[in-house]
């Protein structure tokens, strides 16, 4: 069975994440989690995160999906970065969406 997960900037990484009133706090503890297909992860809109979020790939049954709740903006910053396919995985196709979030996407080369 499907789960939904909440984020919100007054959460706790201590709670389950199950509620908006037990709802995790920060892009580490999402990073953290073990998510199936169909599972959805909703972050509170308004808030802000900064960080690095590491979607989870779903499967056949369907995706991951990182959506919002609440009123306000779409106000969610983040790097977003998949996994590195390696061994057994090469060729292996993500199945994640990423629904009514506003991401930036920042990435920094440093060259030598």
């Amino acid at each position: 069975m499907a789960e939904v997960y909440y984020v919100s900037s007054d959460g706790s990484d201590t709670q389950n994440g199950l509620s908006p009133e037990n709802a995790w706090q920060s892009l580490e503890r999402v990073n953290r989690g073990s998510f199936k297909p169909n599972d959805v992860i909703r972050f509170h809109r308004g808030d802000t995160w900064r960080g690095q979020l590491i979607p989870q790939s779903g499967g056949e049954t369907g995706p991951v999906t990182y959506g919002a709740y609440g009123m306000g903006e779409k106000t969610f910053t983040a790097w977003i970065c998949q996994r590195q396919s390696t061994g057994g995985l090469a060729g292996r196709t993500e199945s994640y969406l990423v629904n009514h979030l506003l991401v930036c996407n920042r990435c920094r080369e440093h060259y030598i």
